[in-house]
């Protein structure tokens, strides 16, 4: 479970978009160009959601989580992303460990 607390967001209502990203993955890469090199990959986005909107630059919430088990729970952050219905501007984000 996270907690989300969102302040001073501006007066326009914005999407609040929820990803669970893991980190220190890698792939072997077994054919073509690339065909022995091992890539190692950041950040891998695991779920994406929307969460729902500010409401005069405010926000909380606190999301469930539904975690795959074999995710490595200790590679797993949190991170919130402010994105403007309209224009799709991503307009703030934050992530928590």
């Amino acid at each position: 479970m996270v907690d989300v607390n969102i302040t001073n967001a501006g007066p326009h209502p914005l999407d609040v978009l929820l990803a669970i990203t893991e980190s220190d993955l890698s792939t072997q890469v077994g054919r073509g160009e690339n065909h022995g090199r091992l890539f190692r990959h950041t950040a891998v986005v695991r779920d994406l959601r929307n969460i729902g909107k500010t409401f005069s630059g405010q926000f909380a919430a606190r999301p469930q989580l539904s975690l795959k088990p074999d995710r490595r729970h200790d590679k797993l952050r949190a991170v919130i992303v402010l994105q403007d219905p309209a224009t799709l501007e991503v307009t703030g984000a934050a992530q928590a460990p």
